[in-house]
């Protein structure tokens, strides 16, 4: 059985009731309460119950408004889908009625990086709030309510980050780590005199970042102020016209690139 995920219902057992000939009476809670099937899917629940091994079919909202700003009623909807986006998101308002625990999903996609600020309603939980998009990728952003501070906090926020493919023969590639953590460049032939210097966005503790560099010959490297050694050293060259890749994490100690892997 299916139907509405009403968060504020105490639920019990749902049990079929059948005669000594077989034939179905009702649909029981384990106190008495009847369950009555209404529609396609939905049902009609008296009293406090649960629902056990049971499907619950989300309260999905879907939009193309395109607008910097949206509610959400969060009484009447767990994923919230937004689609075709281009306009930055300035703020996101959610009303209703929720109560502690309860999930809320932002599904958003755009047609390239836009700036997206979920708002007051929204706070850092076991991850950061999200502050853009990937792109034309799908941005995944769930949070759960907190009773005590009001606020819906974002337990998971941008799950995977892209690759950028860069035109060659920059000194000084731009890349913004909140959005893309592998960057390929291909065709280089001049020398890349700063890694840093075109560095933007806040990495966090086990942020990723890795280069692949391909050059038309021997290029020589300057990793600038943001990366530090570890037994592994950033190289200074590129070798003939192969292509070199440089992993680095984030060391949230030093606020540094670590290099962990040249190959």
């Amino acid at each position: 059985m299916s139907g509405p995920n009403y968060y504020n219902q105490t639920l019990e057992p749902v049990v079929a009731s059948y005669d000594s000939f077989g034939n179905f009476l009702g649909l029981y809670g384990a106190n008495g309460q009847v369950v009555t099937i209404v529609g396609a899917g939905g049902a009609s629940l008296t009293g406090p119950q649960t629902l056990t091994n049971t499907a619950i079919t989300p309260r999905t909202i879907t939009t193309t408004a395109n607008t910097a700003t949206y509610s959400i009623n969060s009484s009447t909807t767990d994923i919230f889908k937004i689609t075709g986006q281009s306009t930055p998101i300035t703020g996101i308002t959610v009303t209703g009625t929720p109560v502690e625990g309860q999930f809320l999903l932002i599904e958003l996609t755009a047609t390239g990086v836009i700036a997206f600020a979920p708002g007051s309603s929204f706070g850092a939980g076991q991850s950061p709030l999200p502050t853009t998009t990937y792109g034309t990728s799908v941005l995944y952003s769930g949070y759960i309510y907190n009773s005590a501070s009001g606020l819906w906090l974002c337990m998971f926020g941008p799950i995977a980050k892209g690759t950028l493919a860069l035109s060659a023969n920059s000194a000084t590639p731009a890349v913004d780590t909140d959005i893309y953590n592998n960057v390929e460049i291909t065709g280089q032939s001049v020398a890349i005199t700063s890694f840093s210097s075109g560095l933007t966005g806040t990495p966090t503790v086990g942020s990723t970042l890795t280069w692949n560099v391909t050059g038309t010959t021997a290029i020589a490297f300057t990793p600038g102020s943001s990366y530090e050694n570890s037994t592994i050293t950033f190289p200074t060259t590129s070798v003939s016209t192969n292509k070199i890749s440089i992993g680095c994490i984030w060391n949230s100690v030093t606020s540094k690139w670590r290099v962990v892997a040249v190959a």
